[in-house]
């Protein structure tokens, strides 16, 4: 009697320690992950793409995460504060560019499960790069560092 239950929410650390692995980042994933199978069904029952269906439904939702990309990273490149020296652009956290870091870690979530699931892109390079982008997401969060940079590489080039 009288006992308080502890929040469900806080039971379940999202970011498994790393800062700024944040729930947001899980829940869009998976968003991600509903949209795709949900647009698969689709193209499976109707169209010319029934054969690969899971294929070009994850090129639709690649288009539409790119763009998100896209619009962020131009927006944290363009307007980012100048920092003089490379030591200050390596270390100094640059808020809109950890928001693409993690924008494309959300990203690599979804798409490295989604790579793996659908044959025709299961390919060691493809999945290898999936895994590798991940890791440099999750090591700029975790060291804070390189956010001046990502803004750029994942939210330009990357597109």
């Amino acid at each position: 009697m009288g006992e308080v239950m502890a929040d469900p929410v806080a039971l379940f650390d999202a970011s498994f320690g790393v800062p700024h692995l944040e729930t947001w980042m899980w829940l869009a994933a998976g968003g991600m992950m509903v949209t795709w199978l949900l647009l698969g069904a689709i193209f499976r029952a109707v169209g010319p793409f029934k054969q690969e269906a899971l294929f070009v439904a994850h090129k639709v939702v690649v288009i539409c995460y790119s763009a998100v990309l896209f619009k962020f990273g131009i927006e944290a490149w363009l307007f980012q504060p100048r920092l003089a020296t490379g030591e200050e652009r390596m270390f100094h956290l640059v808020p809109e560019g950890m928001l693409v870091n993690q924008l494309m870690a959300t990203a690599m979530i979804w798409d490295t499960v989604a790579t793996c699931a659908v044959p025709s892109m299961r390919k060691p390079d493809l999945v290898a790069h999936h895994f590798v982008v991940l890791a440099v997401c999750v090591t700029a969060m975790y060291l804070e560092a390189g956010t001046y940079f990502l803004s750029f590489f994942y939210g330009i080039t990357e597109v």
